[in-house]
């Protein structure tokens, strides 16, 4: 009996000594156990639910996302053509846009275009149509592009955005079709481009030019 209480108490004693070994040795700290055990729903935290989509909103959203696409797919960025790299897929020039900050990587250019455009289609995007390379932290651009639609004029955004989910959305906009001399022919061309909640805001899942 004694020699029990005797290893009772050398027990306690270690316990008392090194009292977050056993949270180190499962790779948590004594903290973030105790944070798990008072509130089990710490570890995932809930998003906010997403927020209403106005019609002003999504034009100002398509806007701004048309401006974007259209410098990317155009290849229409400043250039410095002084400083150049070659690779496998042809001659890249230092950019020099002031839409992006000086020392701007790749992982910088795709966190400005995740404002309007979803992680799967930028991905999508950059691997399609490769207009950016990185070397030595420097992005340089190819400067290559494809031409606009000489026959679209203007562009308006449907009123009734569709809600296919929580989630996710459907936007319809209207491009005017001009004739052979740049006059409006009185008919539209529809185009429907599905939008996503994602990290808290509505951004595009599928993209193109309309114009």
């Amino acid at each position: 009996m004694k020699q029990a209480f005797s290893l009772l108490l050398i027990l306690l004693l270690v316990l008392a000594v090194f009292p977050g070994c056993t949270a180190r040795e499962s790779g948590v700290s004594p903290g973030t156990l105790r944070l798990i055990a008072e509130d089990p729903s710490a570890s995932s935290p809930e998003l906010p639910p997403p927020s209403e989509l106005t019609h002003e909103a999504a034009c100002e959203l398509f806007a701004q996302a048309e401006s974007a696409f259209a410098w990317y797919y155009l290849g229409i960025m400043d250039l410095d053509t002084a400083q150049s790299i070659r690779d496998d897929t042809g001659m890249y020039y230092r950019c020099i846009d002031g839409r992006l900050p000086a020392d701007c990587t790749m992982d910088d250019l795709k966190a400005y275009f995740h404002t309007w455009f979803s992680t799967g289609f930028i991905d999508t995007l950059f691997c399609a149509y490769p207009q950016f390379t990185e070397k030595d932290g420097v992005l340089y651009a190819a400067g290559n592009g494809c031409g606009s639609d000489p026959f679209a004029g203007d562009v308006r955004v449907s009123e009734d955005l569709e809600k296919l989910s929580d989630t996710e959305l459907r936007m319809t906009v209207y491009v005017e079709v001009l004739g052979d001399t740049g006059q409006p022919t009185g008919e539209e061309k529809e185009h429907r481009f599905p939008l996503v909640f994602q990290d808290g805001r509505w951004v595009f899942k599928e993209f193109d030019l309309v114009r």
